[in-house]
């Protein structure tokens, strides 16, 4: 049971409030309990959320092996996103903690870099999670090859995107060319920078 305490603490840590509505969204009956990996998921143990309730399964010849394992943050992230409710979501369990971790707290200096490269102060960044969350979705429904964990990496990608094109704008020195300016504010009429699939 300590080692189910520390990763739901690692987990709560790691992902603040957005984490732990997830688990109180996915586990609404507040249960921990333990059961055999039946469809042996696992190599040895990790967490399955099935009717309200979270698990720790295990493979039956495996019991006793690496249990502190169970609730690893990665892997209940993912079980959280299997739940029916998660499926139901616009974002996954998985994505907004991807976005309290690896975007949010970028997010105003990501929208700072990008508007003073261009000079124009009140620009807005939209990284338009839903709709390149449910683009992806859709893609990987229909067969389409997506990068393995794409749904962690879908905030840090958003970040980095708008890091990179802050850095390509000030590069081409935007900010201090008049036409240019005038050209982008043109063009970027609404004043918005979307990141879109």
């Amino acid at each position: 049971m300590e080692a189910a305490v520390y990763q739901l603490r690692r987990f709560v840590n790691e992902y603040g409030d957005t984490g732990k509505a997830e688990i109180h969204a996915a586990v609404p009956k507040r249960v921990l309990s333990m059961d055999v990996d039946e469809a042996e998921k696992y190599l040895y143990c990790g967490p399955l959320v099935k009717d309200g309730v979270l698990y720790i399964v295990f493979r039956s010849d495996r019991l006793y092996v690496n249990l502190d394992d169970g609730l690893d943050p990665i892997k209940l992230t993912r079980a959280l996103s299997e739940t029916p409710a998660a499926s139901a979501a616009t974002l996954s369990p998985t994505v907004k903690v991807s976005i309290a971790k690896n975007y949010d707290p970028k997010a105003e200096q990501l929208r700072v870099a990008v508007a003073e490269a261009v000079n124009v102060p009140d620009l807005k960044l939209v990284p338009n999670f839903e709709h390149n969350y449910g683009a992806m979705k859709a893609a990987q429904a229909a067969g389409v090859s997506v990068r393995s964990g794409w749904e962690d990496a879908l905030a840090r990608a958003t970040a980095d995107y708008f890091a990179e094109l802050a850095s390509q704008l000030k590069r081409h020195k935007i900010a201090t060319d008049d036409i240019l300016q005038e050209a982008f504010v043109d063009v970027v009429s609404k004043r918005e920078v979307v990141l879109r699939d």
